[in-house]
């Protein structure tokens, strides 16, 4: 259709984002939308408050469950480029350099590169289940009491008892 793009605004800390409806009207549409009998704009009307009202589900899901992020709602509406944990872990990354978060970047490149020695370098979001994250806490725990032993045993702190490597000789 000719005319302008109709698009949901939604503000977050005064910040601005604009999400597509897919439809244009002109000004005189525009107008006569609110008490259209014509049964093309009554169509487009519809259409535009389902748009609205599935953004407005998600951002109230968003809002009672991780939080609200343009990041989660983007994702959660398949507008983003991010295709895997990955590519999400990535985006996060960068951002945080960007805002001058070197610690908590480095943090997350941690967690990354355990993932994906445990995974792979392109781990679906649909791959992730509950038994999926189980095993990875699992072999997280594994690895950890695996360094700790090392570290002991680098330090001098055989846990082995004294007594008993000497009655061994």
């Amino acid at each position: 259709a000719t005319g302008y793009p109709v698009k949901i605004r939604v503000t977050y800390k005064r910040m601005r984002k604009y999400y597509s409806t897919g439809k244009s009207l002109s000004l005189e549409e525009w107008g006569k939308l609110p008490e259209t009998k014509s049964m093309k704009l009554i169509v487009t009307r519809s259409d535009i408050q389902n748009t609205f009202e599935r953004i407005k589900k998600v951002i109230i899901e968003l809002e009672h469950g991780i939080g609200f992020t343009f990041d989660a709602l983007n994702l959660r509406l398949g507008k983003a480029n991010i295709g895997t944990i990955n590519d999400a872990f990535r985006a996060k990354i960068e951002d945080m350099i960007n805002a001058g978060s070197v610690g908590n970047a480095e943090i997350y490149k941690n967690s990354l590169t355990r993932m994906e020695h445990f995974g792979s370098e392109l781990i679906a979001f649909e791959s992730i289940t509950v038994d999926w994250l189980k095993r990875y806490e699992n072999t997280q725990q594994y690895y950890r009491e695996l360094y700790v032993k090392n570290e002991n045993l680098k330090g001098g702190k055989s846990t082995l008892n004294c007594s008993l490597f000497a009655n061994l000789n």
